[in-house]
């Protein structure tokens, strides 16, 4: 792959941030299940703008899908929350999840008329 991308670059079929794209195109197609469609979709569309506007194609595209990830909603939940609407309050299940037993609240977002988690098994026990 090294040897074929470089030569192309050399021959002036393509450039480098393409190249560059394929290769994380190509690394994060292992990263995903098979039936994810959706990323099939998006590594063509990453390939053609990086074939059409190089590296700003690729930050315009990039920009757009984030924006679209913003706007869409799973059971009138935020899809990107709490980061989208910032929650800072919410964030300690972001990077980690905490044992069962030390999370007492629900999310902002996910409050309705019941603001305390369900008690789990451990904290049931004397």
């Amino acid at each position: 792959a090294l040897i074929l991308g470089d030569s192309a670059i050399s021959a002036g079929i393509t450039s480098a941030p393409v190249i560059i794209v394929v290769a994380f195109t190509a690394i994060g197609s292992f990263l995903v299940p098979p039936y994810m469609n959706t990323v099939i979709l998006l590594r063509l569309l990453f390939l053609v703008a990086a074939r059409l506007a190089g590296l700003y194609g690729i930050a315009m595209l990039s920009s757009g899908v984030l924006i679209a990830l913003c706007a869409t909603e799973s059971f009138t939940v935020p899809y990107l929350s709490p980061l989208a609407p910032f929650a800072p309050s919410a964030l300690t299940d972001v990077l980690t999840v905490l044992p069962p037993w030390q999370m007492r609240r629900l999310p902002g977002e996910l409050v309705g008329a019941v603001r305390r988690r369900n008690r789990t098994k451990r904290e049931e026990m004397p």
